[in-house]
């Protein structure tokens, strides 16, 4: 077990959460006027952040599915619930859905974010088992239960740490969208822009690598 994958997927689990719910207005799809497709690229963004700003198994079921069965199996091997790792990652998340813009078939859509800064739960979880006592805790996690103690052990006290800390971040994200067959689809950066402005910069572009 090397040091550093452990930190890097345990930053990869933090920002797991948000990277499932990313597919703006998914399925939805609107022939009309440009004041009407403002409207749809408008319902899409909200019925995904309100998922966001809610989120249970019901708000977020949908969207889970787009992880594939090979990555919802990685994670129930390890046995971490995704919608309890979605609870405690997006509690106190929060949006504004500003301007909408629309030209032919691409579009721009400003929201201001604010949510749980997870670097301070981060760190202090990483700090606490980079000691040779903490580490001595995680080698022996190993050695009982394989890698899936191992996150389970990562995990708990992510969620003591996070719980522990009133740190928040906020700040504004511009959403390039363009329109296919199956309605507005966000595009490949606007979930790092996302991660830039509530975690910190974290890579999205490895979470098959996950577990």
């Amino acid at each position: 077990m090397r040091a550093k994958t452990t930190r890097r997927g345990l930053a990869r689990l933090a920002c797991l959460a948000f990277a499932l719910v990313l597919a703006v207005g998914a399925g939805l799809s609107l022939a009309g006027c440009k004041q009407a497709e403002e409207q749809l690229i408008r319902a899409g963004l909200t019925q995904s952040l309100d998922a966001l700003k809610n989120p249970s198994r019901e708000s977020l079921e949908p969207y889970v599915s787009q992880l594939g069965q090979d990555g919802v199996s990685r994670l129930e091997g390890c046995g971490i619930d995704v919608y309890d790792l979605a609870a405690h990652v997006l509690k106190g998340f929060d949006y504004q859905l500003g301007d909408v813009s629309v030209d032919g078939d691409t579009a721009t859509a400003a929201v201001h974010v604010k949510g749980r800064d997870l670097a301070p739960a981060l760190e202090a979880t990483w700090s606490g088992f980079s000691s040779g006592e903490g580490m001595a805790e995680l080698v022996s996690a190993y050695q009982d239960g394989g890698e899936a103690a191992v996150a389970q052990k990562l995990l708990s006290r992510f969620y003591e740490n996070l719980d522990a800390s009133d740190a928040q971040v906020e700040g504004d994200v511009t959403l390039d969208l363009v329109k296919g067959e199956d309605g507005w689809q966000p595009t490949k950066d606007d979930a790092q822009r996302m991660a830039d402005v509530l975690f910190g910069n974290i890579d999205l572009s490895s979470l098959e690598s996950l577990v």
